[in-house]
Protein backbone atom coordinates (compact mmCIF):
# COMPACT_ATOMS: atom_id res chain seq x y z
CA UNK A 1 0.00 0.00 0.00
CA UNK A 2 2.97 2.47 0.75
CA UNK A 3 4.29 2.16 -3.13
CA UNK A 4 0.41 3.17 -4.10
CA UNK A 5 0.25 6.06 -2.05
CA UNK A 6 3.82 7.39 -2.77
CA UNK A 7 2.99 6.93 -6.92
CA UNK A 8 -0.08 9.02 -6.21
CA UNK A 9 1.57 11.55 -4.43
CA UNK A 10 4.62 12.06 -7.20
CA UNK A 11 1.48 11.51 -8.96
CA UNK A 12 -0.36 14.65 -8.10
CA UNK A 13 2.69 17.01 -7.51
CA UNK A 14 3.57 16.18 -11.22
CA UNK A 15 -0.04 17.13 -12.48
CA UNK A 16 -0.21 19.98 -9.97
CA UNK A 17 2.74 21.55 -11.60
CA UNK A 18 2.11 21.16 -15.26
CA UNK A 19 -1.89 22.36 -14.85
CA UNK A 20 -0.82 24.94 -12.69
CA UNK A 21 1.51 26.13 -14.95
CA UNK A 22 -1.13 25.72 -17.88
CA UNK A 23 -3.74 27.53 -15.89
CA UNK A 24 -1.12 30.79 -15.48
CA UNK A 25 -0.54 31.02 -19.08
CA UNK A 26 -4.18 30.98 -19.79
CA UNK A 27 -4.71 33.65 -17.19
CA UNK A 28 -1.83 36.15 -17.78
CA UNK A 29 -0.28 38.46 -20.44
CA UNK A 30 1.90 36.59 -23.17
CA UNK A 31 5.56 38.13 -22.97
CA UNK A 32 5.09 41.09 -25.89
CA UNK A 33 2.29 42.36 -23.70
CA UNK A 34 3.62 42.02 -20.51
CA UNK A 35 4.21 45.30 -18.56
CA UNK A 36 7.60 45.89 -16.35
CA UNK A 37 5.40 46.30 -13.11
CA UNK A 38 2.85 43.95 -11.96
CA UNK A 39 -0.59 45.16 -11.15
CA UNK A 40 -2.62 44.87 -8.15
CA UNK A 41 -4.41 42.41 -9.67
CA UNK A 42 -1.18 40.03 -11.00
CA UNK A 43 -0.30 40.63 -7.25
CA UNK A 44 -3.27 39.54 -5.69
CA UNK A 45 -3.61 36.36 -8.32
CA UNK A 46 0.32 35.42 -7.12
CA UNK A 47 -0.73 35.43 -3.51
CA UNK A 48 -3.95 33.51 -3.71
CA UNK A 49 -2.28 30.84 -5.46
CA UNK A 50 0.71 30.44 -3.23
CA UNK A 51 -2.13 30.81 -0.50
CA UNK A 52 -4.01 27.78 -1.76
CA UNK A 53 -1.02 25.77 -2.92
CA UNK A 54 -0.23 26.01 0.80
CA UNK A 55 -3.67 24.75 2.13
CA UNK A 56 -3.77 21.85 -0.04
CA UNK A 57 -0.47 20.71 0.37
CA UNK A 58 -1.05 20.73 4.32
CA UNK A 59 -4.19 19.54 4.08
CA UNK A 60 -2.58 16.40 2.29
CA UNK A 61 -0.28 16.58 4.53
CA UNK A 62 -1.83 16.27 7.90
CA UNK A 63 -5.32 14.57 6.14
CA UNK A 64 -5.59 12.30 9.28
CA UNK A 65 -6.09 14.90 11.62
CA UNK A 66 -8.90 16.84 9.07
CA UNK A 67 -10.12 13.23 8.75
CA UNK A 68 -10.69 12.50 12.72
CA UNK A 69 -12.30 15.87 12.64
CA UNK A 70 -14.84 15.04 9.89
CA UNK A 71 -15.78 11.75 11.31
CA UNK A 72 -16.35 13.57 14.98
CA UNK A 73 -18.70 15.88 12.90
CA UNK A 74 -20.45 13.17 11.29
CA UNK A 75 -20.79 11.20 14.48
CA UNK A 76 -22.16 14.16 15.87
CA UNK A 77 -24.69 15.36 13.09
CA UNK A 78 -26.09 11.29 13.27
CA UNK A 79 -26.63 11.55 16.83
CA UNK A 80 -28.59 14.85 16.33
CA UNK A 81 -30.88 12.94 14.04
CA UNK A 82 -31.65 10.40 15.71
Amino acid sequence: MIPTLIVLAVSTALNAFYFGRVVIQMYTQTGGERRKQLSPAENSFYLSAAILLTINIATGVAAAPLIRLLEKGFILIMEAMS
